[in-house]
Parts: structure tokens; sequence; C-alpha cells
């Protein structure tokens, strides 16, 4: 980041599932994710500003549940925002949105990662109408050979999202 002169913003969270993670009751999660970001990552004092939150499917395991209770209460405690993986394709933000709903975080504080890999506009739409913001982040798998949602689809359906009021809930990366 010095070097570069680019602010990077370094997350806690889990997206890959460690196995030294899956044990830990939410509230141990929780204290993990608050440490990181108020004291630092291990021992580099480097600090976390976002909270990274995984689910794979279109429901929520017993542990992703309690990553997102975790990051949910986490979020609450230090302000800090979350991002979500999430299979748009099988609307997977929507379990995602029930359980922080559930947590009391406010949708605007949530971007629901990997949206762009669905061109199910009622879905998206619904997202962002109660206030999440929706992580265009895919757009290269768009231009991979064989993509199953070509980046002509993703691109359209960004208008599309403009076109209905959305544009102030879309995040490119």
């Amino acid at each position: 980041s010095r070097k570069s002169g680019m602010h990077i913003v370094v997350c806690t969270g889990q997206r890959l599932f460690p196995p030294e993670l899956r044990d830990r009751t939410t509230a141990e999660l929780t204290e993990l994710f608050i440490k990181e970001i108020e004291q630092g990552i291990d021992d580099t004092g480097i600090k976390a500003g976002v909270i990274k939150a995984a689910t794979v499917s279109d429901g929520v395991t017993v542990f992703e549940e309690r990553v997102l209770r975790a990051a949910a209460r986490a979020s609450k405690a230090t302000g800090v925002p979350i991002e979500t993986h999430s299979n748009s394709r099988l609307r997977g933000g929507i379990k995602q949105a029930e359980v922080f709903e559930a947590e009391g975080v406010s949708p605007a504080r949530v971007s629901i990662g990997h949206s762009d890999d669905t061109d199910d506009m009622d879905y998206l739409i619904g997202l962002a109408k109660r206030g999440y913001t929706l992580g265009m982040d895919h757009a290269f798998w768009g231009m991979a050979p064989g993509a199953t949602l070509p980046w002509q689809k993703r691109v359209k359906s960004v208008k599309r999202l403009i076109d209905a009021g959305c544009v102030d809930k879309i995040f490119f990366s």
C-alpha cells in the first residue's frame, strides 16, 4: 500500500471455510473479527476495515450461519461494513439478507458479492430495494470462453438496475 500509493483495505472474516474456524461458536467468531478490526490481524498491527462472510449455495449451512451472525454482530459493534461471497445464480443473497436482518444489521452496511453472476432482475432489484449494495465483481468471468453468463448480459443487467433507480446500490470491483 505504501509503495503503490493505493489504499488497501484488509478484511477479517471467512471465505474458504478453514478447518480451524469450523468448530468456533458465533461468540468466538465475533470476538475474533472484532479483535482483527480493533487490534489487528495476528501480530501485524494491520487492522481489518471490512468483514468477509461467505455462503456457497441458496441455503445456509450451520457453520455459514454462525459466520454470518458473527459478521453482523462484529459490524454492529465496530461500524465496519460486510462484503459477502454469494451464489447469485441460486439467489444466495436472500438467505444472507435474512440472517443479517434478524441480527439487526442495516442493509446499507452490506454488499452482496458476485451479484453479476445472474441476470435475474427480480432477485437483484429485490435486494437493492431492501437496501443492499450489489457487488458486481465477476465481470472477468463473463469474458471467459463458454461463460454461463457472458459479459454482454452482465452489462445489460447493470443498465437495467440503473434504469430501475438502483444506481446507488451497485458496487463495481
